[in-house]
């Protein structure tokens, strides 16, 4: 049907605001019929009148040489132009110019719809002041423009309809009329319902009248808008933060798509053929997208599983000497062609076959883990296949994952995670990115904000792991459930009190509520109350606000809300905070100034960064998860762990798994001295 079109869904083609006091002129199916007839063109009135510019002069000049005009706040907007107004960074820079203005709502939208060299889609290229640009968007009258026309009576310049209007409204060309007084002549309100139902009868009926679109498809602003004919441009609406430097190839109606192209401002991408299928495949609607993928992510998948070749992995999973000295003309090797930003593209354009042949589905998910849920954040700088192979090997369909992107990451990243994430509905894509920046409370944010998305999730999940690009699982999702329940609620993070970290947080002493101030990492596993505690109570908001100004607040405040018995914080230690480091299964990590001997990688600001040398006690290992590797550093030992977690995979599909010990974690100090009753300190 018509309306298959989308501009119901919710990854609809089209957005229309609305206020409470308008009413439609058009049935649904006559809006989609229409809006095919705009053909991607915004339908934002503009006026560049000087009699306005007294609203936003004292600003003037506008961010990015923006010639700023005057509109209704009323729009019909593409899915292109909502994504541009939501991630771009000119948007942004615009809409916090804008704010001081007077009558904001009146300048943003139609600003970043006049202005061409940004190249927003479906813009308007034409005179902002033409006469015959028409827009359809409203049916409203103002005393100024004709003070006899009004049926109804005058309201701050506006219209408010009545009976003797319902003639022009029901012959309009307009969308929706706006507006009426729900207590002021109701009649004509009653009959312009009683019109709309007779129409939407007909149409059930198949007798309705045929609809006239030419002055739709000849309108001014759908001749002269802004299309995209490149990758780049593709890129454009898919890259959440970097639009302003992007240089876009403009043509209009009445222009051939290869005319003049040596006039035309070049592309850095060459054209992507057949962009309108890949990019009607990609905002395709999500609901439908997301029952489907669903319904395939509970089935099984084809993937087989990585093998290395070249070396036998398993002799370096238990550390053989004659192998390693055999394999270390190989260790540099890349042994795969990195990802592009158009295989990404690609590959995500058919969602089934990506997930099936990419291995999310590489696991079976038995009872116990269906009913154990996990929740996941995924910290994303660079290197997009290491994230991409993390998420592969962590990723259930029953779990949730939440994933944050740097603000200063490379384009290509933030655009190919949110390809990948697009075939993933229990995936979350944090819309803000952060620039995260070592040893400022930029780290702490994301994290934050992860587990506020996390938490507003249905999904109950039982615990949160936090997580890095660099990071890779030492224990499968089966494993990691049947860990966390012998946890039984404690929480796993890492605490001292050693007195050579006080400097961090010296001056800004005494901390609120009296909290004695932990020092631990930013890692973490934590249950679900402490979650709860962590967005939700007053004494972690206090605190938040606290250690902000500290120097490494990331290694401060879980560490000190879960060490401080006071509280009463679900799952938090109640043992003795004065030992150095009590244990912690969170991560395998290696640190310079207690491991020198030990790392056979190399040494990245006091980190090891693995080799092949350090697989034998990567895979016998108590931790869950290792920290870090380098995607472009002795990649063979990063391809071998991978082949060792699927080959575990493997065992279990085929039941043949051998047990896991879970007496080293039962009988762990952070379970056996865990905090089990009541919240003691909320407000």
């Amino acid at each position: 049907m018509e309306e298959g079109y989308g501009i119901t869904r919710p990854n609809g083609r089209y957005f229309i605001n609305l206020t409470g006091q308008e009413f439609p002129l058009k049935t649904n199916r006559e809006l989609v019929t229409i809006l095919r007839a705009l053909d991607g063109a915004n339908d934002i009135g503009l006026e560049q009148d000087p009699s306005f510019v007294y609203r936003w002069k004292k600003q003037v000049p506008a961010p990015h040489n923006l010639t700023v005009t005057k509109a209704p706040v009323h729009i019909v907007a593409s899915r292109g132009y909502v994504d541009y107004v939501l991630h771009s960074r000119v948007a942004r820079d615009f809409l916090q110019w804008i704010l001081p203005s007077s009558i904001p709502d009146e300048s943003f939208f139609g600003t970043l719809n006049s202005n061409p060299h940004l190249g927003v889609p479906g813009s308007y290229l034409g005179s902002v002041n033409a006469s015959n640009k028409a827009s359809f968007v409203r049916h409203k009258m103002w005393h100024f423009q004709n003070p006899s026309s009004c049926g109804g009576k005058w309201e701050r310049q506006i219209c408010h309809f009545g009976v003797g209007d319902l003639y022009r409204l029901t012959h309009s060309p307009q969308l929706f009329a706006n507006k009426f007084s729900f207590d002021f002549m109701p009649l004509a309100y009653d009959c312009m319902e009683d019109w709309y139902f007779g129409k939407v009868d007909q149409e059930n009926k198949g007798i309705s009248s045929v609809l006239n679109v030419s002055m739709y498809e000849d309108a001014d602003f759908v001749r002269k808008q802004i299309e995209p004919t490149s990758l780049s441009e593709r890129r454009g609406l898919l890259n959440p933060r970097h639009w302003v430097d992007e240089e876009h190839t403009l043509q209009t109606k009445n222009s051939s798509p290869r005319a003049s192209w040596s006039q035309q401002t070049v592309f850095r991408s060459s054209p992507f053929e057949d962009w309108t299928k890949y990019l009607r495949e990609f905002y395709g609607s999500l609901q439908d997208r997301a029952d489907g993928l669903r319904a395939l992510l509970a089935s099984p998948g084809n993937f087989s599983p990585p093998t290395v070749s070249s070396v036998q992995c398993s002799l370096l999973w238990e550390g053989e000497p004659e192998e390693l000295r055999r394999v270390q003309p190989l260790v540099n090797e890349t042994r795969w062609r990195p990802k592009s930003e158009r295989d990404y593209l690609e590959a995500t354009v058919n969602c089934t076959r990506y997930v099936l042949e990419g291995g999310f589905r590489a696991a079976a998910v038995s009872e116990e883990e269906l009913s154990f849920p996990l929740a996941f954040s995924l910290l994303v700088y660079r290197d997009v296949e290491q994230a991409e192979r993390l998420l592969r090997a962590v990723y259930r369909p029953h779990n949730i994952y939440c994933v944050h992107v740097d603000r200063k990451s490379a384009d290509d990243i933030h655009t190919c995670m949110r390809l990948v994430i697009s075939c993933l509905p229990n995936v979350i894509l944090v819309p803000r990115s952060i620039n995260v920046t070592w040893g400022e409370f930029s780290v702490l944010e994301p994290e934050i904000e992860c587990m506020k998305r996390v938490w507003a999730h249905p999904t109950r999940w039982r615990y949160f792991i936090n997580l890095t690009g660099q990071e890779f699982p030492l224990k499968t999702n089966k494993e990691l459930v049947q860990i966390l329940k012998a946890f039984r609620g404690a929480n796993d993070i890492s605490g001292t009190n050693d007195p050579q970290f006080h400097f961090r947080w010296k001056e800004f002493l005494p901390a609120p509520f009296n909290l004695t101030v932990i020092k631990g990492f930013v890692y973490i596993v934590a249950s679900r109350g402490f979650v709860d505690y962590v967005i939700h109570s007053r004494v972690a908001r206090d605190l938040l606000r606290w250690v902000q100004p500290s120097r490494n607040p990331d290694e401060t405040f879980f560490s000190t809300l879960n060490h401080n018995p006071q509280l009463g914080v679900p799952g938090s230690f109640l043992g003795n905070i004065q030992e150095t480091y009590k244990e912690s299964f969170s991560r395998f990590t290696l640190w310079v100034f207690k491991d020198k001997e030990l790392c056979t990688g190399k040494w990245v600001r006091t980190v090891c960064h693995f080799g092949v040398g350090d697989l034998y006690r990567l895979t016998h290992t108590p931790q869950l998860f290792a920290n870090k590797f380098s995607y472009d550093f002795m990649p063979l030992a990063y391809d071998c762990l991978e082949e060792w977690y699927f080959e575990k995979v493997r065992a279990e599909n085929q039941g043949v798994a051998l047990p896991l010990n879970l007496s080293v974690y039962e009988h762990s100090l952070l379970v056996k001295r865990r905090y089990k009753g009541p919240v003691l300190m909320w407000d």
